[in-house]
């Protein structure tokens, strides 16, 4: 039952290593170790990717906020404008720790396993975005 869904999952993974391999073919093993990290974030950011094909689809005019990038010349102190946004990642890191609680007292651990990696992904990005925004 999981062989499809992770076939699925691998051609996103693949792409990220043969892009990074074809820019430089010595970076293959520093590639595939980052990839845990990426999948992380990729997952983790889920929320604000929905929310923005959401305000897209409906019409809803949101500021895009520039954030700054590292090596820039300036030094000026950046902080995030608080919004709900980290909390409700937050949030739905904790929502998926009690699904994975639930899977592993239900004997489910082929979900579990998702909701174990969507708890680290969320709480990745949202305690990160609220750390960066009180900062």
């Amino acid at each position: 039952a999981l062989g499809p869904i992770i076939a699925a999952s691998l051609g996103p993974s693949i792409s990220c290593i043969f892009s990074q391999v074809a820019f430089d073919p010595k970076r293959f093993s520093y590639a595939l170790s980052q990839l845990p990290s990426l999948l992380l974030v990729g997952f983790g950011i889920s929320y604000s990717n929905a929310r923005a094909v959401w305000e897209g689809l409906t019409g809803k005019q949101s500021a895009f906020v520039r954030t700054p990038k590292r090596g820039s010349n300036t030094r000026k102190s950046y902080k995030l404008k608080r919004s709900l946004g980290p909390w409700i990642e937050t949030a739905l890191g904790a929502y998926c720790l009690l699904a994975f609680t639930l899977s592993l007292t239900t004997d489910r651990l082929n979900v579990g396993i998702f909701a174990l990696i969507y708890v680290c992904a969320y709480w990745l990005v949202g305690i990160k975005s609220l750390r960066e925004s009180h900062a």
